[in-house]
């Protein structure tokens, strides 16, 4: 048996994960412990640091006590504090719903709106890497949709709005999409909804998620995903340059690749842009800092994606923004070799 401090109060347990035990108490794990939002943030500095809480949480946060609960393993004496914003949402009660799907090959996000969200759950996608993809996503959307109908009592969703990459949008479709976003009877593809909106997403990792942040930054910025797959935007008055690379886990001669494309994105602009960084693997461009304003984006795209249900001119806006979308060749280029041979041996 062993004795905490959480929040202040003294408890005695004989769990021996943390995850269990501050469940109990009120801290909320959006994606249910998988590891793969980095949401459930406590302070302690008696905890060890582990490779999540590097992947998610700055060094500044780190330093200051800074943990993520997921995969930590309780101890004697320890003192545990979280904010009482991360205590787990209560149902509230919804006049009506839609239903928001935010996805990629990693990870697919369902939440739940009227004028605002009410809950986001966050998955681990496993989907695709197995028979029938199309049928066994379109189960999960609809099984998923209605646990959170039964827990709002809610019958069905007006609309689920659907932000995803080619790969995603395509599986949940079962056909090709040429990404300009579409309106779609909701019983085509067999989810409790009257209608299914798909937003807008361009080739290769430029995904309807990315727009949602592009689209959202004036002139001059750049945007960066730092996830598996890669994706940059730099946002013009005209254009917007894009570059991305794909099935990254952030070894060495990759972060000179990732810093190469940063570079050559950045040679399409004279005038400094402000930069934002979202993403699993965030802290690999803390580089950045030191020439440039760097914004880490600790928020998601659901609260864009449920506004394009109500918006127009929202839908319009994303779609315009496709199509200013330029694709860079990146290593196919020999301005970019050249960035990456400059990266690569550690020189400016």
């Amino acid at each position: 048996m062993n004795k905490l401090y959480v929040n202040g109060k003294e408890i005695y347990t004989d769990k021996t994960k943390l995850k269990d035990i501050l469940i109990e108490h009120g801290l909320h794990f959006p994606c249910g412990g998988k590891g793969i939002c980095g949401k459930c943030r406590i302070k302690s500095k008696q905890l060890p640091v582990t490779d999540l809480d590097t992947r998610f949480l700055s060094s500044d946060m780190v330093e200051q006590g800074y943990r993520l609960a997921c995969d930590k393993d309780a101890a004697q004496g320890l003192t545990i504090d979280f904010e009482k914003s991360l205590f787990s949402p209560v149902a509230r009660k919804l006049e009506y719903c839609n239903i928001i799907v935010v996805m990629d090959i990693q990870k697919i996000a369902i939440g739940i709106s009227d004028d605002e969200i009410a809950e986001v759950r966050v998955f681990e996608n496993d989907i695709i890497k197995g028979e029938n993809a199309t049928v066994n996503l379109r189960s999960f959307i609809a099984k998923e949709s209605i646990e959170l109908f039964e827990k709002y009592s809610m019958a069905k969703a007006d609309t689920v709005a659907v932000a995803a990459d080619k790969k995603m949008a395509e599986t949940l479709l079962g056909k090709s999409d040429d990404g300009y976003g579409d309106m779609l009877e909701a019983w085509e593809l067999l989810l409790p909804a009257e209608a299914v909106y798909m937003l807008p997403f361009a080739e290769e990792n430029i995904s309807a998620e990315f727009l949602c942040f592009l689209v959202k930054h004036q002139a001059p910025a750049l945007v960066i995903k730092a996830d598996k797959n890669f994706a940059g935007g730099l946002v013009m008055e005209k254009d917007i340059f894009c570059l991305s690379l794909n099935n990254l886990s952030y070894s060495a001669e990759e972060r000179a690749a990732l810093k190469a494309s940063v570079k050559y994105l950045l040679s399409k602009t004279d005038r400094p842009p402000v930069i934002y960084v979202y993403g699993s693997f965030a802290n690999a461009f803390e580089f950045l800092s030191k020439e440039h304003s760097v914004a880490i984006m600790d928020e998601t795209a659901y609260e864009t994606a449920a506004q394009t249900i109500f918006d127009n001119r929202l839908k319009s806006l994303l779609l315009k923004c496709r199509k200013r979308i330029s694709l860079l060749p990146g290593a196919e280029s020999d301005q970019w070799q050249e960035f990456f041979i400059l990266s690569a041996n550690d020189r400016d």
